[in-house]
């Protein structure tokens, strides 16, 4: 992962060179640094998903207050990491897609994932522990050089 954070950081170092980012987290777009933050989003989306999913498999019920459909621990991991950076347009088009989502049975079983709920659970839990890292080094980047854009999209 060292050498990964080396190549990020080399890349936005690059660009803040060139100048083409505005002070206060405005990033030009496109942009390494731009492309960089949304895949930052994304994965912490992702690990948010996970770890919901895992919660509830190692439960073996549903907690009262804990969402245990796939569309509705999709929304909760959405608002979480995600929706204060959308705008209207975006939110719209990603609930839309999220209602035609399987649930997490069919999605196990087209992505080759374990059936055991325990192992499900195990294997979650360790890409969720991984994105975090990722993202904690992510972000160290994004606020060292003010790479931070905090904007909507459309």
């Amino acid at each position: 992962m060292r050498k990964m954070t080396r190549s990020m950081r080399a890349l936005l170092e690059s660009e803040l060179e060139k100048a083409i980012h505005g002070k206060g987290g405005l990033l030009a777009d496109p942009s390494a640094a731009m492309g960089l933050l949304w895949v930052r989003r994304g994965l912490m989306f992702w690990a948010r998903l996970f770890d919901l999913e895992a919660r509830r498999l190692m439960d073996n019920h549903f907690r009262l207050g804990e969402p245990g459909t796939f569309m509705a621990q999709t929304t909760l991991a959405y608002d979480k990491e995600i929706s204060d950076f959308h705008g209207w347009v975006a939110r719209k088009a990603f609930l839309m897609s999220v209602r035609a989502a399987p649930e997490w049975d069919v999605l196990c079983e087209r992505a080759g994932l374990p059936s055991d709920g325990k192992q499900l659970a195990e294997e979650l839990r360790s890409w969720a522990k991984v994105l975090d890292g990722l993202d904690k080094r992510m972000r160290t980047l994004h606020t060292k050089y003010d790479l931070d854009d905090r904007r909507r999209t459309i």
